[in-house]
């Protein structure tokens, strides 16, 4: 397990803080030093918000749709989850390359197909090693969820940077395998998962629900502001109809003509 990111200041905190480095500035180097202080704060563009996404429901859970994965990195056997790479450092660059078990690979965001996110798909067939699933979930309150979890092969999952869930076995992969029951934070959570991969296909798959088994109201998916996720596709045009020729209305009909009896 490792340590979960630090915990933002409160905005008062902020505040104060702020208030009192603009009055030493005041003292220190005068009004001129603190107006550009202010200038200079006020031009620092605002940190983009993290793009949401809306997640698919199913008839009794929420599959989270896009995961940005890495991998693959090594390890001992399909039960190592110890080693610790790259993607468990709680401040990864997502756009950083990250040293590979067999060379340098990069972040690489991919959407759930069945509700399962297929290594051996996205990220190659490989022995002996461990590929990483991170995306987040956007809550409107805090509330207890039940993240449903499968795998192949052993798996370790953290929300919020708490291990929550841990799992060492050789599987194949199937939906709510294993359950963990957690708490999800108002705002925006973070999930990371960890596979374990021996030999042959390998994966996760991972769904929310609320504790009574129902989806829970309200809950989007979101990526950082590094991930640009494609727009859908744009329906087809319309094909264009033929011209109608307009009929001359100098035209005369002549009624067919009958023969005598």
């Amino acid at each position: 397990m490792h340590r979960g990111s630090r915990t933002a200041k409160p905005p008062r905190e902020t505040s104060r803080t702020f208030f009192w480095v603009v009055l030493v500035l005041l003292l220190l180097g005068g009004s001129n030093t603190a107006t550009w202080f202010l200038a200079r704060r006020s031009s620092e563009p605002a940190a983009a918000p993290p793009q949401v996404r809306p997640l698919s429901f199913g008839p009794t859970f929420a599959a989270l749709d896009y995961w940005i994965v890495s991998g693959p990195f090594p390890a001992k056997s399909s039960a190592d989850l110890d080693t610790i790479h790259e993607p468990e450092n709680p401040n990864r660059d997502l756009n950083a390359e990250l040293k590979g078990a067999k060379g340098p690979v990069k972040w690489k965001l991919v959407k759930m197909q069945g509700h399962q996110v297929s290594f051996s798909r996205e990220l190659g067939e490989h022995f002996n090693c461990n590929g990483y699933g991170l995306t987040y979930v956007e809550s409107p309150l805090e509330t207890k969820a039940v993240l449903g979890i499968g795998s192949d092969d052993s798996v370790r999952v953290w929300l919020n940077g708490v291990q929550v869930h841990e799992n060492r076995m050789q599987r194949g992969c199937m939906v709510d395998s294993d359950r963990a029951d957690v708490v999800l934070k108002a705002g925006i959570n973070e999930i990371l998962v960890k596979v374990g991969q021996g030999s042959g296909e390998w994966g996760f798959a991972l769904t929310i629900r609320g504790i009574d088994g129902k989806p829970l109201p309200g809950l989007k998916g979101c990526l950082p502001k590094e991930i640009a996720v494609p727009e859908p596709p744009k329906p087809p045009a319309p094909a264009p109809k033929p011209p109608v020729k307009p009929v001359p209305s100098n035209t005369k009909t002549t009624a067919p003509a009958t023969k005598a009896p």
